[in-house]
């Protein structure tokens, strides 16, 4: 594949996968696809997907008999959630997957891609049609904004207050009518709308907050995200003062 007009090869184990059909996934996706198999060896157990994650897939895991648990993004707080809630998988978007079935609940990538190979033989079916019923959205990748460690978390609490109180106001914020159904404050703040939601949290690791956009066009993502960065600058602007 190419990444900004260059070839990128890919290192053995890194959290990518390439299909016969020359298409590559990183890790949502590929984690769905276990988990379609695993949930029918383990049903009614619990899959794990992070804050971050695709909303998507937490409906397919339900669908595929899976309890699928949502929770803050890093190494320690997905194993430790993991032995919490005895869930057999988890996963998330970057790629890591945690196998606790038939496994010791630690991210392995050479483990993770011997699964997705006895997935692949078992099945007689490509990657491709493994994820086919997940739906096609438009969604960004991971921006990092730059941020001090001695505000982010502060910053990240100005953001959620506003799209609280827009909530429970029931007001739509920005001119874009962006009609908001939920606001989760598990790590950060995801603001879920009708046909997409938006992202941002600050850093386990850097001076920088993340942010991440999906909806169900390019259009949607842009208007999204245009209303969540300008509330993170109206935050930025009235911490400062």
């Amino acid at each position: 594949p190419e990444e900004n007009g260059k070839k990128k090869a890919f290192r053995l184990g890194e959290k990518v996968t390439v299909n016969i059909q020359a298409d590559y996934y990183f890790g949502g996706p590929v984690a769905n696809a276990a988990v379609e198999v695993v949930v029918y060896q383990n049903p009614f157990y619990h899959y794990w997907f992070p804050h971050r994650d695709y909303p998507w897939y937490y409906d397919d895991i339900e669908r595929h008999g899976g309890r699928p648990i949502m929770w803050k993004t890093g190494h320690s707080l997905i194993k430790a959630k993991m032995k919490a809630e005895s869930a057999v998988l988890a996963g998330e978007m970057s790629g890591h997957m945690f196998f606790a079935d038939r496994y010791f609940g630690y991210d392995d990538a050479i483990y993770a891609s011997c699964r997705l190979i006895e997935i692949l033989a078992k099945t007689g079916k490509p990657l491709s049609t493994l994820v086919a019923d997940l739906p096609a959205t438009s969604v960004t990748p991971e921006i990092r904004v730059d941020c001090p460690d001695t505000i982010k978390f502060a910053l990240v609490k100005r953001v959620q207050a506003r799209f609280l109180d827009y909530s429970k106001a029931g007001r739509s914020p920005g001119k874009a009518g962006l009609s908001i159904r939920q606001v989760l404050t598990i790590d950060g703040v995801r603001v879920v709308f009708e046909d997409g939601w938006g992202l941002i949290r600050a850093s386990n690791t850097q001076p920088a907050l993340v942010l991440r956009f999906e909806a169900t066009s390019p259009d949607r993502v842009a208007a999204i995200q245009t209303l969540i960065e300008s509330e993170l600058k109206e935050s930025q602007r009235l911490l400062a003062t």
